[in-house]
This record gives C-alpha cells, sequence and structure tokens, in this order.
C-alpha cells in the first residue's frame, strides 16, 4: 500500500474538515497526518519525513508552508528523498507556486493525481543572507526570491487585514509601500549579467508567478536548470499601475527601467542603505546574498491534464 505523509497548519481554518476529506478520498493509501505547532515547524517535520521514507509528501498549505517543508527535504536523506514525490493541496493565503504544476483547489483532484503518477524534477535556489539577527544564514526557496520593495511589503502582510482576501490584501500593502520605499543602490554581479544602479526590486524567479497570481517572471521554468532574473529599476507608482493587468497576463513588459535575464547565481548587495528580502512571501532578512542553484533537486507530482 502507497504511503502518503501529509503536513497541515495546525491552526488552519478548516483543518478538521480537511483532514476528514482526504481520509475519505485517500482511503485506499496508508495516511499519517503531521500538524503544525509554530512557525518553522514544517522544516522539522518534512526533514523527520525524508528521513524516514514515505512514497508521497503531501503538503496542505500556501507558499509559505510549500517552503518550509522544502527546507526541511533538502535537509533530509537525499537518497530517500530521490524516491519521494511532494505533493501540493493549496490551501494557503498564497498558492503560486501550485500554478506552475497546474494544480488547483479542487480535492477530488488529488487521487487521479496520484495514481497518474506523472512526476517533474524541480529546481530549488538557495540563499545565503543576513537574518534579522545580523547573522549569516542560508534558506532554501521553490519559488520566488526578491529584494527591494518585496521585503517591505512582506513586513505589512504580516500585519495587514486580510478581510477583503489575499489579492487585495498585497495590492493595497504594495501600494502603501510606494509612498514610504525609496528605491536603493545595489551591485549585482551573476555569471552572465551585471547591474549597479537603483532599484525598486530584483525579482529571482523559479516559478512563474508571485504575489497572489502576479506572473512577474512569464519565462521562468522551474526545471530548466536557471533563474529568471526580473531586474525592475527606478519604476514608478504610475508606472507600476499602468502595468498591472499585462503581469497579471503573463506578458513580458516593453519598459526602459525593466529588464530580464537568466542566470544560475548572483551576489546582490546594498551600495548605500538596507535591503530587505522577501522570500516565498515571507521576509526573512536581508542582503548582502549570495545565490545559487541546486538543479533537479526535488520531484513534485503534476495534474497533466
Amino acid at each position: 500500500m502507497k504511503s502518503i505523509s501529509v503536513i497541515i497548519k495546525g491552526n488552519s481554518r478548516g483543518k478538521l474538515s480537511l483532514i476528514h476529506k482526504l481520509k475519505r478520498i485517500l482511503s485506499s493509501y496508508k495516511l499519517t497526518f503531521h500538524e503544525t505547532t509554530h512557525q518553522n515547524h514544517a522544516i522539522e517535520l518534512a526533514k523527520n519525513i525524508v528521513n524516514n521514507n514515505t512514497d508521497v509528501l503531501l503538503i496542505a498549505g500556501g507558499d509559505g508552508s510549500l517552503n518550509e517543508v522544502i527546507n526541511g527535504c533538502m535537509q533530509g536523506d537525499k537518497t530517500n528523498l530521490e524516491k519521494i514525490s511532494i505533493l501540493v493541496l493549496p490551501f494557503g493565503t498564497g498558492n503560486d507556486f501550485a500554478k506552475n504544476l497546474n494544480i488547483t483547489k479542487n480535492i477530488n483532484e488529488l487521487e487521479n493525481i496520484i495514481q497518474s503518477n506523472k512526476t517533474i524534477a524541480v529546481d530549488v535556489g538557495n540563499i545565503e543572507f543576513v537574518n534579522s539577527e545580523d547573522k549569516i544564514s542560508n534558506r532554501y526557496f521553490i519559488n520566488i526570491t526578491d529584494v527591494g520593495i518585496g521585503g517591505f511589503v512582506a513586513k505589512k502582510l504580516t500585519s495587514a487585514s486580510s478581510l477583503f482576501g489575499a489579492n487585495i490584501k498585497y495590492h493595497s500593502s504594495i501600494l502603501k509601500s510606494f509612498f514610504s520605499y525609496k528605491p536603493i543602490d545595489v551591485n549585482l554581479q551573476s555569471d552572465n549579467f551585471s547591474y549597479k544602479g537603483k532599484i525598486l526590486s530584483l525579482c529571482m524567479a523559479n516559478g512563474r508567478y508571485f504575489a497572489s497570481g502576479m506572473c512577474i517572471a512569464p519565462n521562468a521554468d522551474i526545471s530548466d536548470g536557471k533563474i529568471e532574473l526580473v531586474v525592475m529599476k527606478n519604476v514608478s507608482i504610475i508606472d507600476y499601475i499602468k502595468n498591472l493587468s499585462k503581469v497579471k497576463n503573463g506578458k513580458l513588459l516593453n519598459h526602459p527601467e525593466i529588464e530580464y535575464t537568466k542566470i544560475t547565481s548572483c551576489s546582490i548587495y546594498a551600495d548605500k542603505g538596507i535591503c530587505p528580502i522577501d522570500m516565498d512571501g515571507e521576509f526573512i532578512g536581508y542582503a548582502p546574498l549570495n545565490l545559487s542553484l541546486e538543479k533537479s533537486a526535488v520531484k513534485f507530482l503534476i495534474n497533466h491534464q
């Protein structure tokens, strides 16, 4: 019997109902449930699951929870990890990475996805940075890491009301940030690209989507062994609003202050001031940072329909 280990946020709304549905829909599998009790607990849970082996690691959560799971997986036994398929059930505020896998919130699709066993080898980014305690730290990311305004927005999101949903919550926060954030001077060096000057944001994109459905990196590919770097230089709030619909529709922006390129590594530091970092929707710390990429590091189940 195929084993499925489920990680779910212990304080998530609808948790009991979701567990009941999973037990019913996946009744032909050996299910074990692991509930988180605190921040970063999913790292520990995922590491233990990988070390003790399972067939499928199902994460029911958003991009933040998935980030923790990936960090746990990457710390676990590599031989076991090669045998495990990760499955995402979008169940959080931001569910952007799942869009790359063509997976929706429809729980009834899960059994077909597991039975089909269609997988894709996915790259994982690794960032060395300065954490909030002013110490050098490392963390993996699966979707997008950005420096600049994204870090300020991530901070605001922790206190912003979610009364009107994730999209309004995010865009309200980013619009407010435009009035308090000033573009900072950075120096970026990569294997085939360099930039020195002011930035609104530097997005290092493994996946295409962030910020609750915004297609910031249309050419990003989670399995091509590269990161799409989106350089947003001195972009004004007016230009942001004017191009919002194009970003939502996944169009490349033809703008003198925006540039796209593909990289496999880079280093970024601020020439002046501080440079906050947003990773998979969470504020993690500050530049200077070093990015590296681990190709085909984890295996995800996809919806091939």
